[in-house]
């Protein structure tokens, strides 16, 4: 932080100390599960902090968030992404037994919105779950969802699928895929 605004012009130090111009210099990282000990915990945290904000947790929401490992012994891979060292987001990549990949459980803290941290997120769980198939890669989410629903429209989601009542989560979804 000092040291971005020890680089500051003379005349804009009032810009320099906002806020703004502060975030724009904002490291973020990604990271691997491997990577993060006590990955579980940030894992579980940060999906209750969003599902609470929108929706409520269901028990099936609890089993998942309370057994992450299930997912990485299954062949999956569950990602996080750091600001300046903290942890402030997560994604699952869940394989399906038809080849597919689903991204699920991404989440990014309230606070590190709208900053880029989720669009730098998706665009690694992307990448990785290319990495994992060939197929296709999806993800279900809720219409309440709307500045996720935008940016996975973004990085090339298509919606694929009607609203229905997830039978696990209890929740009003439908699918999105991947198209490029």
């Amino acid at each position: 932080e000092d040291g971005i605004r020890d680089h500051c012009v003379t005349g804009v130090q009032n810009v320099c100390s906002s806020d703004l111009f502060y975030r724009m210099y904002q490291q973020f990282k990604v990271i691997t599960s491997e990577e993060l000990p006590g990955w579980q915990h940030h894992f579980y945290t940060i999906n209750v902090a969003w599902l609470i904000e929108f929706f409520y947790i269901t028990a099936a929401d609890e089993f998942q968030l309370k057994n992450p490992d299930l997912i990485i012994s299954k062949g999956g891979r569950i990602i996080f992404i750091q600001c300046d060292n903290e942890v402030v987001g997560t994604a699952a990549l869940v394989p399906e037994e038809q080849g597919e990949v689903q991204l699920a459980k991404m989440g990014v803290l309230k606070d590190f919105r709208n900053r880029g941290a989720g669009k730098i997120l998706l665009q690694a769980a992307i990448n990785q779950a290319k990495e994992m198939t060939n197929g296709v890669v999806y993800l279900e989410t809720a219409p309440e969802l709307i500045a996720a629903i935008r940016l996975y429209e973004q990085e090339g989601f298509e919606r694929t699928g009607e609203l229905h009542l997830h039978p696990l989560f209890g929740r009003s979804t439908f699918r999105m895929e991947l198209m490029r």
